[in-house]
């Protein structure tokens, strides 16, 4: 079996010596292993060992498995494990009883080694995973490591282990969770064995007659300890409770309720979890028998709160999807099956262009499933329904505001692999499909056929660096991905293996917003720690952020508007240009919409950008070094960041701009690992404030001023993700002549909607009648949209306004209509000349932006002042508040550098005569040190990149025939 370069075998009988010798190097000087058999002979230790493996490796070995680790294409022997495979299981002569050398600890032996009782059901156990140190941190261990689960996988069955603290984290990124108690003892402090669990690939089927009594135990054992059962049902015997749900379910799973749709979650043979949902359609409403209750039941309660709860949803008019029940056995909640049940329901509503729907319990108690749907991205749209305990609420309305570091709720997407052509469907295998189930694996995924057939195979269930769907993480296993090929581990690897490098980070605004606003620092301070942390600590030789480079992207972005206003470039003169910057948008693009990729931009992010000029332009020519001899680093508020980094537009010659991305949660806990204190740190000397000179003089605190300025505010008001739509208005406005000045205005339209104002809004540019002497006009109008609900929407109209058509992704729901603000429509006058299309649209796949990017670090509990008090100040210490209050704090901090300075004496403008609402983005009509310095800079790079190649690149379309993994129709 090959994995990750390495090729797993079985061990051979002259192996043994070879095995003996990496056990004892990997292990023996082990805190462990010293303080257990420090006083063993190590000859009898490693005799021991050869012993051990030469047992398992004869022709009468056990069931136990060993198996060595090779390179492709050599004999050397890199690691070895011993697996008890579920063959075994239930025979515990096949394990003899320990035998303890002399001068082995017993006391700590039986604490840390001793024998403990196996689990009953099958299962594969890792006994041993040893790799030479010598070619430590390479991939055999995880190539043994996935033998073991894929097999076990195979066989549907769970993986257990005991890890010290150093192996939990290679068995955490590979799905194992820690299992009950740790082994530990007194005597040895910080030395621990964790025994894990590893559950086989969770599989979702379609509900039958025959579960009802196994959801109707399931149901009760998920909901009965909290207050809504206790409440209507708590003098109700168990077994009457179970029976009412037994008889209820089973009448609708018969196979004519056909808008009554239950899937169950199995793993390792057992049905783990249930949903069940209702499909609501007007008009094809089905017969509801009356509510059945048993004895002890407090009927009129129960009777009041569910005539309720029916008024309610009566009012819901469209069709939509209903949640009316999603249960997890107690014991294994958090393990992914809840999830798994919820999103295929979102996943079928979403198809039909349907809103979800559903009716969560509130409160403290452990029952409460208000902060679950709130997390995946359900609001509440309706005053609570409250019974005497008051313990619920209607959440409804699927809206698609996600918390820091949270997976988004775009479903999964598979496709058949097309690797061999497959003969003609027959009539019986279209019919089978009906009876499909999917194997939900995270490796592969596999379509059963419920008709006894072979497995079909689809395409790997990876989603890789350089072909994801997502807008900050996502279900599947591309998060494992992310991190084993881009983080802070590869980092230190690299620091270690590649001395000869000379290591350079950038950091983004919003990363460094993120930070200072968990450690209240601001954001000058913060980034002085931050240089002081990579340069003491991992000895990095320049720390820049990359607000210059933002600007220097900003300012192509200017050009490439005024190319396209010329006819020039990709797209009509007329069409509207698209920003690109985030990633999480572009692949969805690429995937979903190929038709529109002549409005996306082609200026590159500000990641990019700085990737060019830390590798190819003024750094890498002030070091005098090559792009090769350069490790460059960015710090990202996103994922995503990751998968922009490794497209292949991003390097040359095999030699990436930006050699690997970071998340701020990453910077985070690589601080907390290095006990770095960010705000002790921060009162060291720094001279790290925004510059507003040509190129700072070389200093021998800060040297990154010497290249480009530190911090600079944005040129133009508007959005911490780059401003990329103010800076299309500040294009335009550069046209304006100083008489057209005194008539322009700029307008927002708000969209109508709790909360959608922040995620979409439209804002134009106007030329009152004055100017001209007749109609008043509107010459440019543009648009920001923020999160995957809206982005939908918007799509399908410049789409239809561009005479472009799409193919995939319908809306959920026609946009918004929208409203004027009273103060804009007194501004206005009302009228005017409005223009269909959008001429612009700032587009980021992740509600409110970057400052809410999946990779910034999480809202703690609670920040209180140096008193241990609560401080509720702007800028000081946090003091709680949900997930929205914490983004509008980094917000706050973001913006805390105030605005870009004015040159006023060189616009040759009477700002008197300028309508407030225009000022804000005049800074760009002057001729600022700062501003010069970017325009000769981007001059610079378009001449050094041929056609302007340094500043652009192009996006293309990723053509598939989709097929959904978890949309299985039954």
């Amino acid at each position: 079996m090959s994995n990750q370069g390495f090729i797993v075998t079985e061990a051979s009988p002259s192996e043994v010596q070879r095995l003996a010798s990496i056990q004892t190097a990997a292990f023996d000087t082990s805190p462990i292993n010293r303080a257990v058999f420090g006083r063993v002979e190590p000859a009898a230790r490693h005799e021991q060992h050869v012993q051990l493996i030469t047992a398992q490796t004869g022709p009468e070995r056990a069931t136990r498995r060993v198996m060595v680790a090779r390179k492709e294409g050599t004999d050397e022997i890199y690691g070895f494990a011993l697996w008890d495979t579920p063959h075994e299981m239930g025979g515990e002569s096949a394990r003899k009883k320990k035998e303890w050398l002399p001068g082995t600890d017993l006391e700590l032996a039986n604490v840390f080694f001793a024998s403990t009782p196996r689990d009953p059901r099958p299962h594969y156990y890792l006994s041993i995973l040893a790799t030479d140190p010598q070619y430590g941190r390479m991939g055999a261990g995880s190539a043994l490591l996935n033998w073991g689960c894929q097999k076990a996988d195979e066989e549907d069955v769970n993986v257990f282990l005991k890890a010290t603290d150093i192996g939990l984290p290679l068995y955490e990124r590979l799905g194992f969770v820690k299992q009950g108690d740790p082994s530990t003892s007194e005597r040895t402090p910080g030395v621990s064995l964790f025994p894990m669990i590893r559950y086989p690939p969770l599989r979702l089927l379609p509900g039958l007659p025959s579960d009802a009594s196994t959801f109707a135990s399931l149901h009760y054992a998920a909901f009965s300890p909290g207050p809504f059962f206790t409440n209507l049902f708590g003098k109700v015997s168990p077994d009457d409770k179970r029976a009412i749900l037994y008889r209820r379910f089973s009448r609708r799973l018969q196979p004519e309720m056909k808008n009554h749709v239950f899937v169950k979650a199995v793993r390792a043979g057992e049905v783990v979890g249930f949903s069940y949902w209702l499909r609501v359609v007007p008009g094809e409403e089905e017969e509801e028998p009356p509510r059945e209750y048993a004895e002890g039941a407090n009927v009129e309660l129960a009777k009041d709160f569910f005539q309720k709860v029916t008024t309610w949803q009566e009012g819901i008019k469209e069709a939509h999807w209903d949640l009316d029940i999603l249960s997890v056995d107690p014991a294994l909640q958090r393990t992914g099956a809840g999830k798994a049940l919820l999103l295929w329901g979102i996943d079928e509503a979403t198809k039909e262009g349907m809103d979800v729907y559903l009716e969560a319990t509130t409160g403290k108690a452990h029952s409460s499933g208000e902060p679950i749907y709130l997390k995946y991205g359900f609001e509440a749209s309706a005053p609570p329904i409250v019974a005497s305990d008051g313990s619920f609420s209607t959440l409804t309305d699927l809206s698609d505001y996600l918390a820091p570091s949270q997976a988004c709720i775009k479903p999964v997407t598979m496709v058949e692999d097309t690797s061999s052509t497959p003969p003609p469907e027959t009539e019986q295998e279209r019919k089978s499909k009906a009876r499909t189930e999917i194997l939900i694996d995270a490796d592969s995924y596999y379509e059963v056929s419920g008709t006894g057939g072979e497995n079909k195979k689809l395409k790997k269930a990876e989603i890789t660096l350089n072909d994801c769907l997502a807008c900050s993480g996502c279900i599947t296993s591309a998060e494992s991905v992310l991190v084993s090929l881009q983080s802070h581990e590869e980092v230190y690897s690299t620091l270690n293996s590649r001395p000869d490098l000379t290591p350079i980070l950038s950091i983004s605004p919003q990363s460094l917003s993120s930070l200072a606003a968990l450690h209240s620092l601001p954001l000058s301070a913060t980034l002085s720690s931050l240089r002081a942390f990579f340069k003491q600590i991992h000895h990095f030789a320049l720390v820049f952020d990359t607000s210059f480079a933002r600007e220097v992207s900003l300012a192509e972005g200017r050009a490439e508007l005024a190319a396209r206003a010329a006819g020039k470039g990709k797209g009509k003169s007329t069409d509207p240009i698209l920003s690109s910057a985030c990633p999480g948008w572009i692949c969805y693009a690429e995937k979903t919409h190929g038709a529109l990729l002549p409005l996306v931009s082609t200026v590159k992010s500000s990641q990019a950008t700085q990737g060019l000029l830390v590798k190819h332009g003024l750094v890498a020519e002030r070091l005098g070094l090559k792009s090769t001899e350069i490790y460059h680093v960015s710090v990202m508020p996103c994922y995503d960041k990751k998968l922009e980094a490794s497209r292949p537009d991003f390097e040359e010659a095999g030699t990436r701009d930006v050699d690997c991305v970071l998340t701020t949660g990453e910077v985070e806990s690589m601080l907390k690992t290095a006990g770095w204190d960010l705000r002790s740190a921060s009162l060291l000397p720094s001279n790290t404030a925004p510059s507003t000179s040509t190129i700072a003089p070389p200093s021998q605190n800060d040297p990154e001023d010497s290249y480009f300025p530190s911090l600079l505010p944005p040129f133009t008001p508007g959005s911490s993700s780059g401003g990329y739509l103010h800076n299309s208005l500040a294009y335009a406005l550069s046209s304006f002549t100083p008489a057209e000045l005194q008539h322009a205005r700029i307008e927002t339209v708000i969209p109508r909607g709790k909360g959608k104002g922040e995620d979409y809004e439209e804002v134009s540019l106007w030329l009152d009648a004055t100017a001209e002497g007749g109609t008043r006009k509107q010459v440019f109008k543009a648009a920001k949209c923020y999160g995957f609900r809206n982005l939908q929407n918007l799509v399908r109209k410049v789409g239809k306004d561009a005479g472009i058509t799409l193919t995939k992704a319908a809306a959920r729901r026609p946009m918004p209509t929208a409203r004027r603000g009273a103060a804009a429509n007194a501004a206005a006058g009302g009228g005017g000349v409005e223009k269909e299309a959008f001429d612009f649209v700032e587009v980021m796949a992740c509600p409110s932006g970057c400052v809410n990017g999946g990779g910034q670090v999480a809202a703690p509990n609670m920040m209180v002042d140096e008193e241990g008090m609560p401080d509720v100040d702007g800028l000081g210490k946090w003091d709680g508040g949900g997930v929205k209050e914490w983004v509008g704090r980094v917000e706050k901090f973001f913006w805390s550098l105030g605005a870009a300075p004015s040159a006023e004496d060189e616009m040759e403008v009477d700002m008197e005569g300028v309508h407030e609402s225009v000022r804000p983005y005049m800074p760009l009509r002057g001729t600022s040190a700062v501003g010069r310095l970017v325009e000769q800079m981007v001059e610079v790079m378009q001449k050094e990149g041929e056609g302007r190649r340094g500043l652009r690149t192009e996006y293309r379309a990723v053509e598939s025939e989709e097929v959904n993994g978890l949309a299985v129709k039954w």
